[in-house]
């Protein structure tokens, strides 16, 4: 949901993806594609005052060449490592690892926004006895939205 509310809340979203997911990104609203297995970060043309990592590993190093000084980067699927956040201090980037916690407040205006559509889920559906294959597409940190296992 995350570029969905960040377009709602009015900011300019540069989504990253393969090429084959660019069609994706760019329905969830995204006003930019890049597709990172083309550009190395260094080559991305974006200076951005915030970025979000829901992915994790590799995804870290990427920061400092994307935020620009003075931005923010924040991490959900992992801890920062001391190395990076020197780095990223030094070039004058907040970064911090956060962890998700549910807020009945926020879930409150999220619920309000989902009514109005203003953001949308995006579901796999699989079958229960597919359960070890929904598994393995959420292992594979290469799921395009939500994935729900009916039963």
């Amino acid at each position: 949901y995350a570029v969905q509310i960040a377009k709602h809340l009015g900011a300019h979203v540069t989504g990253t993806s393969s090429e084959r997911n660019r069609e994706f990104v760019m329905e969830l609203g995204a006003d930019e594609h890049i597709d990172y297995t083309k550009l190395s970060p260094g080559e991305w043309k974006v200076q951005a005052d915030f970025a979000l990592d829901c992915v994790g590993g590799e995804n870290l190093l990427v920061a400092s060449a994307t935020v620009k000084p003075g931005g923010r980067f924040i991490s959900i699927p992992s801890s920062i490592p001391p190395e990076i956040q020197e780095k990223m201090k030094q070039q004058n980037i907040e970064a911090e690892f956060f962890m998700v916690q549910s807020n009945g407040d926020d879930m409150k205006v999220l619920s309000e926004w989902l009514a109005k559509g203003i953001i949308r889920p995006y579901i796999n559906q699989f079958d229960f006895m597919q359960m070890a294959e929904a598994h393995t597409q959420q292992a594979s940190g290469r799921t395009r939205g939500k994935i729900v296992l009916s039963i």
